[in-house]
């Protein structure tokens, strides 16, 4: 696992540089929300993560967050919005930065 990242500028850019690669995975959307999204990561933070997906995955979709946990170095939590609970979902949408 690589250097964990320090800050949102730090997420962001990780993940932006590994666009194609996600394509590959069948992410169309990346976004993080959390901590991370807000730039108060902490040395235990994990990041949160929702996708939007350009296919569907099927147990495939478990190939997302190892992927990111070793750009970022750092636990990745990840889920779809249409995964999330609707009081879930309302909160991620108003802090969520789109990251690739």
């Amino acid at each position: 696992m690589k250097k964990a990242v320090q800050s949102r500028a730090q997420v962001l850019r990780a993940i932006a540089a590994h666009r194609e690669e996600l394509a590959a995975l069948g992410v169309a959307e990346v976004w993080i929300f959390g901590s991370a999204a807000r730039d108060e990561l902490r040395p235990d933070s994990d990041i949160d993560v929702l996708v939007r997906l350009s296919r569907p995955l099927g147990l495939a979709f478990f190939d997302i967050a190892p992927a990111l946990e070793s750009w970022l170095g750092r636990r990745v939590e990840v889920g779809t919005f249409d995964g999330l609970h609707e009081r879930a979902q309302a909160q991620a949408q108003r802090e969520a930065v789109r990251a690739a």
